[in-house]
């Protein structure tokens, strides 16, 4: 068995150096080396870690700010298309964080072979303003004065191709053909190296719709209201990667599935599954791990563990990889504990998740710095 040589210079004062020396983990090209790479990892018990926004695309473009300096570079980082696209937030916030994102991607790639994991929180084309984090338009659905309630079933708009007679639009499906087409664009012009190659990614699209609180949720998960039918919300996946496709053929992107925690077995993950040609990765988001609201019980500990079973066994399955795509610490009470039950999760042995992503680190950094130096965790080199 090949040998890895782990070496980690922990300097809590300045920060963290891990290399890695024998093991080239972001040694991909192309997303068939990418994906290569992720289904390595779960096979040698390794996973990525990864965090949302390592980068401050929203105030800067410079890669080598914030987090990097105490951390080191990732080989993998969240960002969201939703803030730097669209004509919902202000265009100068739009333009200015499109920027950021572009340099920020091939910075990241050409200096570390880093690869970005993609969300996108497009807001619904009847959204109004929201105190939400920032005005978060996809969150269409909370009763915000001034939304059109003949206007709640969005996606079914978009399959049917609505005729509107307000917003200035002409028909819904041509609302949601520009919104695929900017980002397209954006894909074909800056997810590219100086020679122009294409720098593979992951997408992870129209997540946690297991929830009712962004205009493609089901509303069967912690709401149990219905916004959006099974059908439909495959439809629109299938629709979205088809147009994507179709915009930016040359582009290199793996589609990532991503339910929320709603789930209890196989059947109930793949319920909105749209199919193995449109699906790359299998993940979901698991905000209950170490959560103090009495979440840290045995029952939900149970619970928490046998969702990445759950999640591991259909990625073997279908021979595609497994991701947890959310998870935080919720409160600083739990910032000492956190990571051990990340860790009880990712090292138990009917568990094979490839990547973990965390949403946001606001007050556990010496945690991270630790965690991030274990042997089991794929970080940087």
């Amino acid at each position: 068995m090949k040998k890895y040589i782990l070496i980690c210079i922990l300097m809590l004062g300045s920060g963290v150096l891990c290399a890695r020396a024998a093991s080239k983990w972001n040694n991909w090209s192309d997303k068939e080396t990418l994906l290569a790479n992720l289904n390595r990892a779960a096979d040698k018990g390794r996973t990525y870690f990864s965090m949302f926004k390592f980068y401050d695309y929203t105030r800067t473009d410079d890669i080598n700010d914030s987090r990097a300096k105490y951390l080191d570079h990732p080989f993998m980082y969240g960002i969201d298309f939703y803030q730097a696209t669209g004509d919902y937030l202000p265009k100068e916030m739009t333009s200015a964080q499109y920027h950021n994102i572009a340099v920020m991607v091939k910075a990241a790639w050409k200096n570390n072979r880093a690869v970005p994991l993609v969300s996108w929180h497009l807001h619904s084309p009847y959204a109004v303003y929201s105190e939400f984090q920032n005005k978060m338009g996809c969150r269409y659905h909370h009763l915000v004065e001034g939304y059109p309630q003949n206007h709640r079933y969005v996606v079914n708009e978009i399959l049917n191709n609505k005729q509107i007679d307000t917003l200035g639009i002409g028909n819904i499906g041509d609302w949601f053909d520009l919104q695929v087409r900017e980002i397209a664009d954006f894909i074909n012009k800056e997810f590219v190296d100086e020679n122009g190659k294409p720098i593979p990614f992951v997408f992870r699209l129209w997540h946690e719709q297991q929830d009712s609180w962004q205009w493609w949720g089901l509303g069967t998960g912690s709401s149990k209201r219905t916004h959006v039918s099974v059908e439909d919300y495959k439809a629109l996946w299938r629709l979205t990667v088809e147009k994507f496709r179709n915009y930016c053929p040359n582009a290199q992107i793996l589609w990532c599935y991503c339910p929320d925690r709603y789930f209890s077995d196989e059947a109930s993950y793949l319920e909105s599954y749209p199919g193995d040609d449109v699906v790359d990765i299998l993940a979901y988001d698991d905000y209950q791990i170490g959560d103090d609201r009495g979440c840290t019980t045995q029952m939900f500990i149970d619970a928490i563990l046998n969702r990445a079973r759950v999640v591991s066994a259909v990625s073997s399955r279908l021979s595609k990889p497994a991701m947890i795509a959310e998870s935080n610490c919720k409160t600083a009470d739990m910032k000492d504990e956190y990571y051990d039950y990340v860790e009880y999760v990712l090292t138990d042995k009917k568990v094979h998740i490839s990547v973990f992503q965390l949403w946001s680190m606001s007050f556990y950094k010496q945690q991270t710095i630790k965690f991030i130096g274990q042997k089991n965790i794929i970080w940087s080199l």
